[in-house]
């Protein structure tokens, strides 16, 4: 097949995926978002459906900033799952339920453009590292709290995938021996208890008891992840508690990943994460606690640079970083 865009562009389209909605832009090099627009995923997944809505999608964006999708330098896709290491295809995307999803081949089909797939947490991270911390740090750890948990792992500007791609996946490193059955099939796994559904169904069972009741003013029937974040932060005591269990969980799997790697600076972002510095904080204080040597160490806690916007800025990176075009 013959693309149609041959030289190097400054400016790639980029879409993200994620579990809840699709979000697509028109990005610069810099990280300047140019367009773009978010639409809801739709409620019954399928690979045609999916691929056409982004395909609306960008033609919509392209129109809005006055730019030709043929005059990128490609497209960037984040995708929430699985994606293999030659970026050809979606693995596995458990929120979708869907495997074995050639998205590059059908997009450069469709589109005519040079395409480049990764999971959205090593997007993420990619972005981050060209465009945002990583302009001044070596090596970092991302993570993200959010529907789910992932991570991905830097280490001297090069993004680590290991053998099968699936390095970084924090989510799954198992906490408990058994309780706490996570979406993956396993119990115990970090996920199933600090991501955001965890949050709101350890607080569901757990408002259920008189003595919880006493110490929380969360109601029973108006319940959402980010009312227990705000409550929390806000000194209510029982929201407290179930914010320092969970982040009780991700302090003892980032230690792990300080012990085994000696990074000091962790990126954390997602919507649990958002508007949330008691979890930042009780986050780094279990850290220190399990962490070997932590004397020795200077752990830092980053927000995102791009927040949001972070896999559509790692989208769009990808093609920055194969073009080597990034500022």
């Amino acid at each position: 097949m013959t693309f149609s865009n041959t030289k190097k562009k400054v400016i790639a389209a980029a879409l993200d995926y994620g579990g809840t909605k699709i979000l697509a832009g028109l990005i610069d090099s810099t990280g300047k978002i140019i367009s773009k627009k978010k639409i809801q995923t739709p409620s019954k997944e399928s690979k045609k459906r999916l691929v056409l809505e982004g395909k609306n999608l960008l033609e919509e964006i392209s129109e809005k900033g006055g730019i030709n999708l043929s005059d990128t330098a490609g497209l960037g896709i984040s995708l929430p799952g699985m994606v293999d290491n030659n970026g050809e295809k979606l693995i596995y995307a458990p929120n979708w339920k869907m495997r074995n999803f050639y998205v590059k081949r059908e997009f450069e089909k469709i589109l005519g453009i040079r395409t480049v797939i990764a999971n959205d947490i090593n997007a993420a991270a990619i972005g981050e590292m060209i465009l945002g911390h990583g302009k001044k740090i070596d090596s970092f750890f991302w993570l993200t709290i959010s529907t789910g948990i992932g991570g991905a792992l830097v280490i001297d500007k090069k993004l680590i995938t290991g053998d099968n791609g699936l390095a970084g996946e924090i989510g799954h490193i198992k906490i408990y021996d058994r309780r706490l059955k996570c979406s993956c099939g396993k119990y115990g796994c970090l996920e199933a208890i600090s991501s955001g559904p965890a949050i709101l169904k350890r607080t569901k069972e757990r408002i259920k008891s008189a003595s919880f009741k006493r110490i929380t003013a969360l109601k029973k029937n108006d319940l959402t992840t980010e009312k227990i974040v705000a409550f929390a932060n806000r000194g209510d005591e029982g929201a407290q508690k179930i914010l320092d269990e969970c982040s009780s969980a991700v302090g003892k799997a980032l230690s792990y990943i300080v012990n085994l790697t000696d990074i000091e600076t962790i990126i954390i972002g997602g919507g649990v994460m958002d508007n949330n510095p008691l979890m930042f904080r009780l986050i780094k204080r279990y850290i220190k606690e399990y962490v070997y040597e932590e004397k020795l160490r200077r752990i830092k806690l980053l927000k995102p640079k791009f927040r949001y916007d972070s896999c559509l800025i790692g989208a769009a990176s990808l093609i920055f970083n194969q073009e080597n075009c990034s500022t």
